[in-house]
């Protein structure tokens, strides 16, 4: 190696580490600078973690000392997202506990604290702990929204284990279709009237090889336990809409109510939020009510949305694709250009094929009027 290329490694070794103790070889600094000087590096590509947690012991030891709650916190929560890069869950909840005994009244932790239980597995904790912020504040949107998502996911969970046994002693075809339909069942109120047809359908899906083992006496009572969540989600996704309805909140109560063969009520839900002003403008929202509407044959519905829409604010190439196709099912060609644009400015290439659509249409529609047709 020749000298200067030795020196240039020793060079960038040397800033390297000192890179690693940003902290270490600094003057003395306070916790609070400490704090700082952490939050100021956590995004960076040289942000070294471990170096990080041993200043913020040290820093988290003067605090404490002090008794200043309000250090102590600061301390601890920034110690925790460090823990949380190195996707250390177990010490992330020790602090985010640790802050909660300091500030018991702060519901926002206690929410990331039930999030933090759940993707550790602890689903059962999780929906005991947003109950609990529920139970002293029982309009938290958030908290029913999250609660929602717990027991939905909980609901998978009583399914899964028959799901796995049907997926490993039938076919892939039968196995598929069994499950769908055993889902399905499990989605639907206890009152739904197409819930004997949904059995029906269960009982003839189940190969005749595997009657020995399934049948929908067999399944049904997995389908039950599902469904006491399934409703659970459901209701607690009605209330974050009913405490405050938001684009992503309307869409998990409507992604429910399809699930359980709602349809119809999704769609209300839909058009209704559309109605609200800080909802009106919801590209996902308008897209989910398109489909809707569409696989329900309300065409002329579907194409009064279209026109109502503000395509040059909509990014989603699928719903534009959508419009333009039923616009041009249903032979009403004058949004099609404008649709046609707003894919070309997608970069999606099916925008060329439309506009030029557009551009024949309009031809033969000017030609009949020259005509006089």
């Amino acid at each position: 190696m020749k000298w200067t290329s030795a020196t240039a490694l020793i060079a960038a070794l040397s800033a390297a580490a000192a890179g690693t103790t940003y902290v270490l070889t600094r003057r003395p600094v306070g916790p609070a600078e400490i704090v700082r000087g952490v939050r100021g590096e956590m995004d960076s590509l040289t942000f070294q973690q471990r170096a990080a947690l041993l200043q913020l012991g040290e820093a988290l030891a003067v605090a404490e000392d002090r008794r200043d709650d309000d250090l102590t916190v600061e301390v601890l929560t920034t110690r925790a997202d460090v823990h949380l890069q190195l996707e250390d869950l177990e010490r992330v909840l020790d602090d985010l506990s640790r802050v909660e005994s300091i500030r018991p009244g702060d519901f926002a932790l206690q929410l990331r604290i039930a999030g933090l239980m759940a993707s550790m597995g602890n689903g059962t904790g999780a929906i005991e702990k947003t109950k609990a912020i529920i139970a002293k504040r029982p309009r938290d949107a958030a908290a029913w929204a999250f609660l929602g998502e717990l027991e939905s996911k909980a609901a998978r969970s009583e399914l899964q284990p028959r799901l796995d046994e049907i997926e490993e002693t039938m076919a892939s075809e039968d196995a598929e279709l069994v499950s769908e339909l055993l889902t399905n069942l499990a989605y639907r109120d206890p009152d739904d009237p197409e819930l004997t047809k949904v059995k029906f359908e269960l009982s003839a899906a189940i190969p005749v090889t595997s009657r020995g083992e399934f049948s929908v006496i067999s399944l049904e009572p997995d389908a039950l336990k599902a469904r006491d969540r399934y409703l659970a989600a459901r209701a607690a996704f009605a209330r974050s809409v009913q405490f405050d309805p938001t684009a992503d909140r309307v869409l998990a109560l409507a992604e429910s109510l399809i699930a359980a063969g709602q349809e119809p009520l999704a769609t209300s839900l839909l058009t209704a939020a559309l109605a609200v002003p800080s909802l009106s403008g919801s590209g996902p929202i308008r897209f989910k009510l398109l489909r809707l509407l569409r696989d329900a044959n309300r065409i002329d519905e579907a194409l009064a949305l279209n026109r109502q829409t503000y395509w040059d604010e909509v990014n989603d190439l699928q719903h534009v694709a959508l419009a333009a196709q039923l616009q041009y099912e249903a032979e009403d060609f004058a949004l099609i250009g404008p649709l046609a644009q707003r894919l070309k400015d997608l970069d999606d290439r099916t925008g060329q094929h439309w506009f030029l659509f557009y551009q024949s249409a309009n031809g033969v529609r000017q030609a009949a009027i020259r005509d006089g047709q």
